[in-house]
């Protein structure tokens, strides 16, 4: 189960994946006015998918971040990525909409192992 959050706007994703070892090693935002930024970095992600259940990766959400040029015009910059653990909100829901999900492994991802501004727990 993938879920992606942003306010206002939240939305439980489940996806079916073969099991195995997976990782999340990038990620792109969409702003208002249409710009994308895609976040490349060099990290790592990585979780697991056992065989007959599913598992619960956390909660992702974008904050923008913006910067004032050198015109003084206030532009875009990056999208930080916050990832939490929100299972007891978000398992009812993902159960609710899929009732065949079955068994879920918690496994969300300590944020603060990548060392990077752009990907964080808080």
């Amino acid at each position: 189960m993938i879920t992606f959050a942003s306010s206002p706007l939240s939305m439980s994703i489940t996806r079916s994946l073969t099991p195995g070892d997976w990782e999340v090693y990038s990620y792109a935002v969409t702003t208002g006015n249409g710009a994308i930024f895609w976040v490349k970095n060099d990290f790592s992600i990585p979780f697991t998918i056992n065989s007959g259940r599913a598992t619960y990766i956390g909660d992702f959400k974008t904050v923008g971040a913006t910067y004032r040029s050198l015109l003084g015009i206030i532009m875009p910059g990056a999208a930080q990525m916050i990832v939490t653990d929100r299972s007891a909100r978000d398992l009812p829901i993902a159960q609710a909409k899929k009732p065949d999900l079955g068994s879920v492994d918690v496994s969300v991802f300590d944020m603060d192992k990548l060392a990077n501004p752009l990907l964080t727990a808080r």
